[in-house]
């Protein structure tokens, strides 16, 4: 276990990007304007594996939770590992499921089955996301 820790510290270790503070202080996820003049949509992608359950609800629930957003300005995916196992190195990807957020940028990684969205819900607004009228 102790070397596995820092192995996984340092997988999951994304550089951070300098941001200016929200009225809040925190640094806000600079989002780049596509050719249309909009935002170009927060990127997310899914890693799973097709034989776990708890992947299987990973995937059930952010589809329930992204309903609630602008479909428009999210670009989201699945990636199932078990027919591809490299197809996660470039995020790093150590374990299904997990989510990551690609853009904008810092990347950001959800680890388990999403079954409390908050974090996944406070990630897309933060982002600047909207949600459904």
């Amino acid at each position: 276990m102790r070397r596995v820790l820092p192995f996984l510290l340092a997988l999951l270790a994304a550089p951070a990007c300098a941001r200016e503070p929200d009225a809040n202080g925190a640094a806000a996820p600079e989002r780049r304007l596509s050719g249309n003049g909009r935002f170009a949509p927060v990127e997310l992608v899914l890693y799973v594996s097709s034989a776990s359950p708890a992947s299987l609800q990973a995937v059930r629930n952010l589809q329930k939770l992204l309903e609630h957003f602008d479909v428009s300005q999210v670009a989201f995916s699945v990636c199932d590992l078990g027919r591809d196992p490299m197809a996660g190195a470039a995020d790093r990807i150590a374990f299904t499921p997990t989510l990551v957020k690609r853009y904008p940028e810092p990347k950001m990684w959800v680890l388990g089955s999403l079954k409390e969205p908050e974090i996944v819900v406070d990630l897309l607004r933060v982002c600047g996301v909207d949600t459904r009228a």
